[in-house]
């Protein structure tokens, strides 16, 4: 039996797409056993389903305490994967390789994987200098974009594209039936709400707009809450921190997923949001931004509009507009084969995966 560890910066509730890797060690207990090393700031105990759990609380609350808490967890992890002996480590996430590059290359060179989430974005030059050394050591790379490729160490090839899509998550979720009589749009932002700025913008674009309700629904929502409040707009619903057991509900009431967060930095343009695998599935139109990857895609698939921030006054007339045209049955057929896609490309991650650990 092949033992293996996964190792993680953050907590589980915040690596969605761990599941790729865990379903998979879960269905094949006979040949599999793993344990799981992660930071919780939260101080939760959350059920990971593996052998061993891991957990090394620190304050997130501040930033010394982040500084301690990640110092201290390279030290934590240093002496489990020592001891540990195990014959192949999954590193989850960039800012895990970067605070345990050391020990990854010290002790288990080219036994481990990297599943790059983010890019570290220029300014932090000295966080890509240590990641692209844990890469050159590292048995292969998973990116969750494949534009991410093209800004990573050009003399490393063994880089696995696959995409975030979450099917057993997504499975919870009911697709709703469009109704071709209704005439309100409901556009839904979910998930940790950030880029305020661009929030306000676009509120002020369907601003008190009866062919328009705007649900901001996560972690982070109160700033918009004031907003709203402090400006009297009555079509914005606001929903603040929620189990995330309701997401699929939340989803089930959307008629458009917003992504607008502008493209002011690299990682912005190129990234794949989970929320396009959300839209994929649902068969729904999704906001984004011009000039960016997630435009790309989604437009390949006939449910990608691009907000321009600098013609606010056009856009709730056009969309309302290019909304009640769309071709249903086009983009339904064009977003099962994208879905299709992905699935085949977490297929291939996991082959990957499993020849990894043969091979050592």
């Amino acid at each position: 039996m092949k033992r293996i560890c996964i190792l993680s910066n953050c907590s589980l509730k915040h690596s969605v797409m761990i599941s790729i890797y865990t379903n998979f060690l879960k269905d094949h207990k006979e040949d599999y056993s793993y344990d799981y090393v992660y930071m919780d700031k939260y101080h939760d105990i959350e059920m990971t389903g593996a052998d061993n759990t891991y957990r090394y609380n620190y304050n997130g609350t501040t930033f010394r305490g982040k500084i301690m808490g990640y110092i201290g967890f390279a030290r934590y992890a240093r002496t489990i994967l020592r001891n540990g002996k195990y014959d192949f480590i999954i590193v989850w996430g960039e800012l895990t390789a970067v605070l345990n590059y050391r020990t990854l290359i010290a002790y288990y060179d080219e036994k481990y994987c990297v599943n790059i989430r983010d890019l570290f974005v220029k300014k932090r030059k000295i966080l890509n200098y240590l990641l692209f050394r844990a890469i050159r050591k590292a048995e292969y790379v998973s990116v969750p974009s494949e534009k991410y490729i093209e800004k990573l160490p050009s003399n490393y090839d063994k880089y696995v594209f696959f995409h975030s899509y979450n099917d057993s998550f997504m499975k919870e979720t009911v697709r709703k039936s469009f109704d071709h009589n209704k005439r309100k749009i409901h556009i839904l932002f979910i998930g940790n709400i950030r880029f305020y700025d661009h929030v306000f913008s676009f509120i002020n674009m369907i601003k008190n707009d009866e062919r328009y309700e705007f649900t901001v629904a996560g972690t982070g929502a109160n700033p918009i809450a004031e907003y709203v409040h402090r400006n009297s707009i009555h079509n914005i619903k606001i929903i603040g921190k929620f189990p995330k057991e309701d997401t699929p509900y939340f989803l089930g009431q959307a008629d458009v997923i917003y992504n607008v967060y502008g493209t002011n930095d690299e990682n912005l343009r190129i990234a794949l949001s989970n929320k396009l695998y959300y839209a994929l599935f649902l068969h729904l139109p999704i906001l984004v931004c011009k000039d960016t990857f997630m435009d790309e895609i989604s437009s390949s698939c006939g449910i990608g509009y691009a907000v321009d921030m600098k013609e606010p006054k056009n856009f709730a007339d056009n969309f309302y507009e290019w909304f009640f045209q769309l071709d249903r049955d086009d983009i339904r057929e064009r977003c099962d084969k994208m879905i299709e896609f992905a699935k085949a490309s977490q297929d291939l991650l996991l082959k990957t995966f499993v020849g990894s650990i043969r091979n050592n």
